[in-house]
């Protein structure tokens, strides 16, 4: 029973921290400023000097974005494993039967229909 704590925990630990580094929203803003950087491309109005200002700010944007979003996304795995670890170190939980829980089709499959449950009920209200 513990071992499928620790899965949970690794779930919610991961989504907690996706949600607290505003993981989401900041790949919105990629789509976003992706977009933008197409319509600067298609627009024959601008000169090709204006375009690659434009293109230099958005390419400095998204480089920011890739940086902040690949260490979001480190940390909301690693982060919540690491405290897994620290109490397999500590002899209160096997971190290997937590994985094969975490990794497991019934697991996976549950926690799968549980998130979409709870984005459909979200966007509900």
């Amino acid at each position: 029973m513990i071992d499928y704590a620790g899965a949970l925990f690794l779930v919610i630990g991961f989504i907690a921290i996706l949600k607290i580094a505003g993981l989401v929203e900041k790949s919105t803003r990629v789509i976003a400023i992706s977009k933008q950087a197409v319509a600067v491309l298609r627009d024959e109005g601008m000169s090709d000097d204006e375009k690659e200002n434009l293109m230099q700010g958005h390419a400095k944007q998204l480089a920011g974005l890739f940086f902040l979003l690949t260490i979001g996304g480190l940390a909301a795995v690693f982060l919540p494993f690491a405290l897994i670890w620290a109490f397999d170190q500590a002899g209160w939980i096997s971190a290997d039967s937590v994985l094969n829980v975490a990794l497991s089709w019934p697991f996976i499959t549950a926690t799968t229909i549980a998130i979409v449950i709870a984005v459909v009920v979200g966007r509900k209200r």
